[in-house]
């Protein structure tokens, strides 16, 4: 049976089109939702993701990955993570994906080269159903592009770099604020945009005290191979723990 392909009036495109994308029943659109968390965010700066500080996953030549856990029971017979996919980009900004066997400490190596990771997620696993250590993804020099948090069974990374031949259109923003000291605290979630060949350029900035989610009207378009990342900036408190995510609308160009 052929898939149909929704038409829209008007109408219809404000109440019926992100569900119908969502639903792959519109030819040429897709939709990503990036999440992130940051446990342990201190006074000044740091991007939303697992591992804290500076994301450092936006590197500049396309590499194999090497894959390991700082526990031996991620391995492919053992009680935690036996098998992770990957999802990310090749040197050509072009869209791949992987499936990888853990062997627990000892590293794995990637057949495709990778030029950004978009997102880690444990496939299969033992008796205990989620990851026992932390897992490390990283490129051969060595430089994290992303990490799996004991128990997650997913990377938690609020970044992405829009495909080759598509559009990104993005639709939501959000981001929560917690304090581990219990003392009031405030920060400012930004969204950073980098073009292809620019620098990082802010594209929403909003002051956070508990928790806030965002539709930006009109839609932030972002064009092909640019770095998206939400980061927390001027954070006034130690220990803050920071969530934050976007979704964004694929449209193939």
């Amino acid at each position: 049976m052929s898939r149909k392909t929704a038409r829209y009036s008007a109408a219809r495109v404000n109440a019926d089109f992100a569900f119908d994308i969502a639903a792959g029943r519109v030819a040429g659109w897709s939709h990503v939702n990036k999440f992130g968390h940051n446990s342990d965010v201190d006074v000044g700066s740091e991007d939303v993701w697992e591992v804290g500080g500076d994301y450092t996953g936006f590197i500049v030549n396309a590499s194999t990955l090497e894959i390991f856990s700082s526990d031996v029971n991620d391995t492919a017979a053992g009680s935690g993570a036996r098998s992770v996919k990957v999802f990310g980009l090749d040197s050509d900004y072009i869209e791949q994906e992987e499936i990888i066997t853990l062997a627990g400490a000892g590293t794995v190596v990637s057949v495709n080269p990778y030029l950004r990771v978009h997102r880690v997620y444990v496939m299969s696993g033992g008796v205990n159903g989620e990851n026992a250590g932390i897992i490390t993804i990283q490129d051969t020099q060595p430089v994290t592009l992303a990490s799996i948090g004991i128990g997650d069974n997913q990377t938690h990374q609020a970044t992405f770099t829009v495909p080759v031949g598509k559009v990104g259109i993005i639709t939501q923003i959000w981001a929560g604020l917690g304090v581990g000291t219990g003392v009031a605290a405030e920060t400012d979630i930004a969204m950073l945009v980098r073009p292809l060949n620019e620098v990082f350029q802010t594209k929403f900035l909003l002051g956070l005290t508990t928790h806030w989610s965002h539709p930006p009207r009109p839609p932030i378009v972002v064009l092909a191979k640019a770095d998206i990342k939400l980061r927390a900036v001027n954070n006034d408190s130690i220990n803050s723990n920071i969530t934050g995510g976007f979704d964004i609308i694929l449209r193939d160009i």
